[in-house]
This record gives structure tokens, C-alpha cells and sequence, in this order.
């Protein structure tokens, strides 16, 4: 138990005498005003897909069903389109791409 608290506190390399007197280190202790609001946003884009998996699988199963509730289909797109775009206010602040399809030009 001793030798895994101390691998997990511990840093497994060093860096040399050169190293540490001509470069400023930052470690992620220093960082986490910075680390810790991306880590929050990333599990909110997570959450965020993972709804809008089982969104589609509802929509799925309501135009399956014999009556195809087409009102319940159109409020779950509806849904789908809100958590599109609460994923692409994410992607803003953590950098990254969302690709959307472009309107042909015919």
C-alpha cells in the first residue's frame, strides 16, 4: 500500500541539474485554475453526447412504433438541435471543431 500512494504522489522522472536551473517547471498543482474548469467542461460534453445518444434512440423507437407519433419525434429533434448547440458553446471554450453539414448550393 506504501509503494502505490508513494508512485502516485511521487513524480517518476527528474529533471536534470541543468534543467531545473535555467527552466521554470509548472506543475499541474500550479495549473489547476486552468485544469480544472477544462476537466468540468469535458465531463459536461460528455454528459451533453450521451443525451444526445439516448435522444436518437428515443426517436428511433417512437418512429418504429405502429402509431409513429410524429409530435414526439419533432420535440426530440427539437431536443437534439438545444444539445447541439450547448456542444458547440463547449467546443468554443475547450477549442476543438464541430463539423455541421453545409446546405448544398443548387
Amino acid at each position: 500500500m506504501r509503494r502505490i500512494t508513494t508512485d502516485l504522489v511521487s513524480s517518476r522522472h527528474k529533471l536534470s541539474k541543468i534543467h531545473t536551473k535555467y527552466a521554470k517547471i509548472t506543475g499541474e498543482e500550479e495549473r489547476l485554475y486552468e485544469l480544472l474548469p477544462r476537466a468540468v467542461y469535458n465531463l459536461k460534453e460528455a454528459l451533453i453526447e450521451c443525451d444526445i445518444r439516448g435522444t436518437m434512440k428515443k426517436i428511433g423507437d417512437a418512429y418504429a412504433a405502429a402509431e409513429r407519433d410524429f409530435d414526439k419525434v419533432r420535440s426530440l429533434m427539437q431536443r437534439i438541435a438545444e444539445l447541439n448547440e450547448m456542444k458547440k458553446e463547449l467546443a468554443k471554450y475547450l477549442g476543438e471543431r464541430i463539423l455541421s453539414p453545409h446546405k448544398s448550393k443548387a
